[in-house]
């Protein structure tokens, strides 16, 4: 599911859902959700979450991956067996801490740099980059 600029896009669990500037895009679990700039994203567990543009917000649930472009804020949560969340993380995308186009993840309770796996990867891959080309 893709949508333009001021779109609200959303998906289920296993969704690939995308959005262009100052969009809305969320999805369920093992979801794989973008946003270009001033866009927010979300996704719950085992999501990956890619902010492709500056000034935008994305959340990432238990096990969820994220990465953005500088200027990009994210905070990624645990839950425990129960679902009740047990931590959250957030950080900006500065360009040195916290690099751009760099995948992240909470690992031990802390923001740590990770690689999508063979399988996230062929997630990824399906997303419709056609909503980011101007």
């Amino acid at each position: 599911v893709a949508g333009l600029d001021y779109s609200t896009v959303a998906g289920r669990n296993y969704s690939t859902v995308a959005g262009r500037d100052s969009s809305t895009v969320a999805g369920l679990d093992a979801s794989t959700v973008a946003g270009r700039d001033a866009s927010t994203v979300a996704g719950r567990n085992s999501s990956l979450l890619w902010l492709n543009g500056v000034g935008s917000v994305g959340i990432g649930g238990h096990k969820s991956k994220i990465k953005g472009l500088k200027g990009s804020a994210f905070t990624l949560y645990e839950q425990n067996e129960k679902n009740e969340i047990i931590l959250i993380k957030s950080a900006i995308i500065d360009g040195e801490k916290i690099q751009e186009d760099t995948w992240y993840e909470l690992i031990n309770g802390e923001i740590a740099k990770t690689k999508l796996t063979e399988e996230e990867q062929t997630r990824f891959d399906k997303l419709p980059t056609y909503v980011f080309n101007s």
